[in-house]
């Protein structure tokens, strides 16, 4: 439990860098497809960036980040 809420307070942290609508604040929540929004080539860089930061404090798993990754480069 207490591994849970370390990762839900990283991520609450890191939240304030990247939109919520980006991240999942609970990693038990089911991941939803979005329509992919039309994100310019730095704006995605900067977000893979993010993203990478966040599963480097491991607040996200290798298969979220890739997951999330993914729908950010729209693949």
């Amino acid at each position: 439990m207490n591994e849970v809420m370390e990762r839900q307070k990283v991520k609450a942290r890191m939240s304030r860098e990247i939109p919520e609508a980006e991240i999942k604040l609970c990693p038990d929540e089911p991941v939803e497809p979005e329509a992919p929004a039309k994100m310019s080539v730095d704006e995605q860089i900067e977000a893979v960036k993010k993203l990478k930061e966040l599963l480097d404090a491991g607040a996200l798993t290798q298969d979220e980040f890739e997951t999330k990754m993914k729908e950010i480069m729209g693949l």
